[in-house]
């Protein structure tokens, strides 16, 4: 194969790739997306009819979680993948490489800082947080009965499963965040040495 093709053959490649990062983005908005809409069906029927619906926010908001991390994660190896094999051989191919770098990081950390960053940054946390204060406030409200309080075993029980079920989601998000960057560029340095290697 002689060398054009081989260039030809290497930009399809690379724009296959790239093609993929965009089709994985478009999925985690979708499910953001979809994430947001049940769950405020879910939150106004809580409201509605019964606190106990809040809990069922909590079968739509870990799977969605995990569903965005996975995208997250999906995007991050071929990210990886196109810096090791494509970026550094060839000097006009440079997206994923600014992504990581220095300048770039400092710049979007200084950009980013409002509501809308907090929110992507927190993933389903912030809605966990919300449905397990409203859950535990309804309860609360609901077994106070004329100056007296009274909480059955039960609904004791589903607070303190409303709280677990929040760390769940609160660790889940913390995980898939952590050392994302650190973690891509140790990638990338291990990738390299078993490459110099064979």
């Amino acid at each position: 194969m002689n060398a054009k093709n081989k260039q030809k053959e290497n930009l399809r490649e690379y724009e296959s790739l790239r093609n993929e990062i965009i089709s994985l983005e478009e999925q985690q908005r979708n499910v953001w997306i979809y994430m947001y809409v049940i769950f405020s069906t879910l939150f106004a029927l809580g409201l509605q009819w019964s606190p106990y619906l809040f809990l069922v926010n909590y079968i739509v908001l870990i799977p969605f979680q995990c569903v965005i991390n996975s995208c997250h994660r999906a995007i991050q190896r071929i990210s990886t993948y196109i810096m090791v094999f494509f970026e550094d051989c060839n000097s006009s191919f440079n997206w994923e490489s600014l992504q990581i770098s220095e300048e770039y990081l400092d710049y979007y950390e200084k950009r980013n800082n409002g509501i809308t960053d907090f929110i992507r940054k927190s993933g389903a946390t912030h809605l966990g947080f919300i449905t397990t204060g409203f859950f535990c406030v309804k309860i609360l409200i609901h077994n106070y009965n004329h100056n007296i309080f009274e909480i059955n075993v039960t609904d004791i029980c589903l607070i303190l499963l409303s709280i677990l079920l929040f760390f769940v989601l609160l660790k889940i998000n913390i995980d898939a965040d952590k050392n994302y960057y650190q973690e891509q560029e140790k990638m990338i340095r291990k990738y390299k040495e078993r490459i110099e290697k064979s």
